[in-house]
């Protein structure tokens, strides 16, 4: 199976004069595309796993060497992460990025300094040229509950296998 990549983030935003006359107005856009063909070299991906998920009281560790594919079933063992989406869907409550501390991925903040994933926010990272590196033992990065509340959330990861 191939697949082709594309990681999108883009913000923008209109803004008019206060008389709103019509004449005036400012769209200042952010916009970064990147797009991947199938395969395993630089600026290549050839692995995704999308997982919609819950965490609550217990933070969720995703062992990025033991996923289980989504179409056709199988084991999933990246090498390399290209590109990281997490989506907070809850409207209430904060998410928190790190890694474990058994078996942690040396590109994500510990606990300590965890990136805060804020209500209906989301958090992007993408290394497409050299991917951010994932051990040939088990490595875990971890989803937590800023409050132990249950909260639902959606990741993304693309990367590669070699």
């Amino acid at each position: 199976m191939s697949q082709s990549v594309r990681f999108q983030t883009r913000v923008g935003v209109t803004e008019s004069t206060d008389l709103d006359l019509g004449t005036r107005e400012w769209t200042p856009t952010f916009n970064v595309q990147q797009t991947w063909a199938d395969g395993t070299s630089s600026n290549q991906s050839d692995l995704n796993y999308v997982i919609e998920g819950t965490v609550s009281s217990s933070p969720v560790d995703v062992d990025l060497q033991n996923l289980t594919k989504q179409l056709g079933g199988g084991s999933l063992s990246f090498v390399e992460i290209t590109a990281i989406g997490l989506y907070n869907t809850s409207a209430s409550y904060h998410l928190y990025l790190y890694q474990s501390a058994s078996n942690p991925v040396g590109w994500l903040p510990s606990s300590t300094y965890a990136l805060w994933c804020a209500p209906a926010g989301s958090i992007t990272l993408s290394n497409p040229t050299t991917g951010f590196a994932v051990g040939a033992s088990t490595d875990n990065l971890r989803i937590a509950s800023h409050t132990g509340a249950s909260v639902d959330y959606y990741l993304c990861l693309i990367g590669r296998s070699a």
